[in-house]
C-alpha cells in the first residue's frame, strides 16, 4: 500500500518533479566533477611541473670538503624503481674548458662545459629547446647554448676543439645543435658526461646530481631524510620553489573547488526546498484525505521523506555520471589526459545528494504535518 501511494505521488506532477530532480542532479554533477578533478589534480600537476626541471639536487656535503660527488655511489642509492615516483636522474659535471674554433686565435675563449647523459638530462629538463631536434648526443658531439653560440660565432655542423687547461687534455667535437633554456645553459657548452670526465681527468665524478621526483613535497622530503642517513658525503637539497609551487597550486585549487561546491549545494537545496514546498501545497487535499482516513503524522512524514530519498538517490547517480563526463572533458582540455574513473567518489556524491534532499525536506515536511484534514477537505 505504501509503495502504491509513493508511486502515485510521482504521477501527475511531472514538471515539478523534473525541476526537483534536476536540482539534485546539478549539485551532484558539480560535486562529482570537482571531486574527480581534485583527485587527479595532484598527480597531473606534479607531472606538469616535472617538465620544469629537478625538484631535488644532490651536492657534496660541506663537512666532507669535496667539490664533486661519486656518480657510482649516488646511483647505487636505492632510488624508487617505479617510474611513477622517479621521473629522471641526471649526474652533471661542470668544468671550464677553452674552445678552439679557429686555430688562428692565439687565446681561445674560456667557456663553462656541462657534462651529462643526454637522455637523462633531457628527461629532467624536458623544457629545453634544441635545434635541430636530437634523440641522442654522440661522444664526439656537443651542444652550444644559444648565447654562447652567438658570442663565439658557432654554427651547427662546425668542428671545434675543447681543451681542459686543468688536465692538459683536449678533444675534437662536432657542434650538433643549439640549445635554448632561458637559464645558465644558454652560456655553456654541453657534451656527454663521459667525454667531459675524460677531458677533466675526473672519472666517476659529478658536480651535482639532478633528480626529478613525482608524488609531491612529501615524497621529496622523505627521500631527503633517507639520503642524509645513507650517504654521508652527500647533501640532498629540495628545490623549494618548485615544491612550494605545487603545494600552493593544490591549495588554491582545493579552496576554489570547495567554494564552488558549497555554493552549488546551497542553491540546489533552496531550489529543491521551494519545489517540494510547492508540491506539498498542491497536495493539501491529498494529505488531508490521508489524515481523515486515519493516517498519522509519522505516516505523512515517512511518505515525504521516501519521495525525497528517491529523488536524492536517483539524482545522485545521474549527477555522478554527468559529473564524470564533464571531468573527462575538462581533464582532456587542461591536462591533455583523461581523468581516472573513481567509483569511490560515488558514495560521497550519493551522501551529498541525500543530504541536500533531507535538508530541503525540513520546511515542506513541517508544512505537511501542519495540514488539518477538515480545512484541507474544504479546499481552504
Amino acid at each position: 500500500m505504501f509503495a502504491r501511494i509513493l508511486f502515485k505521488s510521482f504521477r501527475g506532477r511531472d514538471s515539478r518533479q523534473v525541476v526537483a530532480f534536476f536540482a539534485v542532479v546539478i549539485a551532484a554533477a558539480v560535486a562529482s566533477t570537482l571531486f574527480t578533478i581534485r583527485a587527479d589534480a595532484g598527480a597531473k600537476i606534479n607531472v606538469e611541473l616535472r617538465a620544469y626541471g629537478a625538484n631535488l639536487v644532490l651536492v657534496p656535503a660541506e663537512a666532507e670538503n669535496q667539490r664533486t660527488l661519486s656518480v657510482r655511489e649516488v646511483m647505487a642509492y636505492p632510488w624508487p624503481a617505479s617510474s611513477d615516483t622517479l621521473h629522471g636522474l641526471a649526474p652533471v659535471l661542470y668544468g671550464v674548458v677553452h674552445l678552439i674554433a679557429d686555430s688562428a686565435v692565439s687565446t681561445p675563449p674560456a667557456v663553462v662545459a656541462l657534462g651529462a647523459d643526454f637522455g637523462a638530462i633531457r628527461r629532467v629538463n624536458s623544457f629545453w629547446e634544441i635545434k635541430p631536434a636530437l634523440n641522442e648526443l654522440r661522444e664526439n658531439e656537443v651542444l652550444a647554448g644559444q648565447a654562447a653560440a652567438r658570442k663565439l660565432g658557432l654554427s651547427i655542423g662546425q668542428s671545434i676543439r675543447l681543451r681542459a687547461p686543468s688536465a692538459n687534455a683536449s678533444g675534437n667535437f662536432r657542434l650538433a645543435g643549439i640549445v635554448s633554456t632561458g637559464e645558465n645553459e644558454d652560456d655553456q657548452i654541453i657534451l656527454s658526461l663521459q667525454a667531459l670526465q675524460q677531458l677533466l681527468d675526473s672519472p666517476d665524478r659529478a658536480t651535482l646530481v639532478m633528480a626529478s621526483l613525482k608524488g609531491g613535497p612529501a615524497v621529496v622530503e622523505k627521500i631527503v631524510a633517507d639520503i642524509s642517513q645513507r650517504l654521508a658525503g652527500v647533501k640532498a637539497k629540495p628545490v623549494r620553489k618548485i615544491a612550494e609551487s605545487e603545494a600552493h597550486v593544490l591549495q588554491i585549487l582545493t579552496l576554489l573547488m570547495t567554494i564552488v561546491t558549497v555554493f552549488t549545494v546551497i542553491v540546489a537545496t533552496l531550489c529543491l526546498g521551494a519545489t517540494m514546498t510547492a508540491l506539498i501545497v498542491e497536495r493539501q487535499q491529498e494529505v488531508g484525505v490521508m489524515k481523515a482516513l486515519g493516517a498519522e503524522s509519522r505516516h505523512v512524514a515517512r511518505l515525504v521523506a521516501a519521495e525525497l530519498i528517491l529523488l536524492g538517490l536517483s539524482g545522485g547517480v545521474a549527477g555522478y555520471g554527468v559529473g564524470l563526463f564533464f571531468a573527462e572533458v575538462i581533464s582532456k582540455n587542461v591536462f591533455n589526459t583523461y581523468a581516472a574513473i573513481r567509483l569511490e567518489i560515488l558514495p560521497a556524491v550519493l551522501i551529498l545528494a541525500l543530504g541536500i534532499s533531507l535538508v530541503a525536506a525540513v520546511f515542506p515536511l513541517r508544512r505537511a504535518l501542519q495540514i488539518e484534514p477538515t480545512i484541507a477537505l474544504r479546499g481552504e
